[in-house]
């Protein structure tokens, strides 16, 4: 496994060019999608979620205050000793048997079944990418990711490598 720096907000013209994406069949694999980031309560992380044709069927956000998945889901992020204000957090994500789940650090925090309606809007991702995240976050490549040509450690030349 590997750790990469995400995309910068405004790469690859909101990353709606596969080749700032990564390809991985979300809803089929366990592991989910797993990002390193500093947060707070005003500025929001965003994964954007891609069918098999490459076309952006929605994304997922998430700061201390707030998670939502487009269309489905806006809670208030759960309180947890485990997610440090200020400091650098491992979040998961991942959709598992029609549910989303949020783990941070290991500890799951949030688990949500997915109404029929957006259950199947969202079970057929197969690639995602990232916006508007900063050069000092980053996620871990799992071996079932095939990553597109400019997701690379350098985020294709916009962080330092």
């Amino acid at each position: 496994k590997q750790w990469y720096q995400r995309r910068v907000r405004g790469e690859c013209n909101f990353c709606r060019d596969l080749t700032c994406a990564v390809k991985y069949d979300v809803t089929a694999m366990q592991t989910g999608i797993t990002v390193n980031s500093v947060l707070n309560r005003k500025d929001l992380n965003q994964i954007n979620l891609y069918n098999a044709e490459g076309k952006q069927i929605g994304y997922f956000k998430w700061n201390l205050k707030s998670i939502f998945l487009e269309g489905c889901i806006f809670c208030r992020t759960p309180r947890s000793k485990s997610i440090l204000k200020g400091e650098e957090n491992e979040w998961n994500f991942s959709f598992v048997g029609g549910q989303v789940v949020v783990s941070v650090g290991g500890e799951e925090l949030y688990r949500q079944k997915l109404r029929r309606g957006c259950r199947s809007h969202y079970e057929d991702v197969q690639y995602f990418s990232f916006q508007r995240m900063s050069c000092d976050s980053y996620f871990k490549v799992e071996d079932e990711m095939e990553r597109g040509e400019k997701v690379n450690p350098t985020c294709n030349g916009h962080c330092e490598g």
